[in-house]
Order: structure tokens, then sequence, then C-alpha cells
């Protein structure tokens, strides 16, 4: 939807409704000037899909929750993803979701600032 937005700084996503979404896949992938990303409230109970959602995107400062434990595929989603210096991507997670998000973030290149966020109630 956004790959390759290559002069973008910011981007509010906030008021997005994702609900029905299946597939994020390449979603931000080369956005590698953008710094800001809001997708707080990105709803992900029903994403299968997030291959390379932020690859080449090197700078980017956001958090989003894991909702699915049927998310299948995130292959190189951190591929050169937060690469920088104060650029970090945090994923919360639920109950059902946190051994997921372990293996999620034990997918990313030492060198790409993913961390593990805090437990989130439905």
């Amino acid at each position: 939807m956004f790959a390759g937005c290559e002069s973008l700084t910011s981007l509010n996503l906030n008021s997005f409704n994702t609900s029905k979404v299946e597939n994020m896949a390449g979603m931000f992938r080369g956005c590698d000037e953008l710094i800001n990303l809001n997708i707080d409230n990105f709803d992900t109970s029903k994403v299968i899909n997030m291959e390379e959602m932020f690859r080449w995107s090197t700078k980017v400062r956001t958090s989003m929750t894991i909702k699915n434990i049927g998310l299948e595929n995130y292959y190189e989603m951190f591929q050169e993803a937060a690469t920088e210096e104060s650029a970090q991507i945090k994923l919360n997670y639920t109950e059902e979701t946190s051994e997921l998000v372990n293996n999620m973030i034990n997918t990313k290149p030492d060198n790409s600032h993913v961390i593990k966020g805090e437990k989130i109630s439905l």
C-alpha cells in the first residue's frame, strides 16, 4: 500500500479500519525516510501475511499489536528494518500470541531494533 514511499517521513494511520485485512505484505517496504509511523490501532486479528512488511524501512519508529495466532507468513518482515540508532519496532502481544511474537523477533537481523512490547488484554 505504501511500499516505496521514499520521501514520506511521517504517517498517522490510526483511523484506518484494518479489521478485515488478511494481507499486510510489503505494506511499508522501502520507506527508507519514514520515521514516525502511527499504527497503534491496527487490528491485526485476521492478518495471516506480513512478509517484508517493514523491509528497508531503516529509520522507522512504530509499535503494533500482534493479535492473530494464525499469522502464517512473516518472512523477512524486519530485513534491513529499524537499523538506524534511533529506530525501533515494538511488537505488543496478547496472551495467545506471546510465543508467536518471540518467534517473529527471532527472525530479525542482529542490526534491527525490534523488541517485544507489552502484553495487551483484549
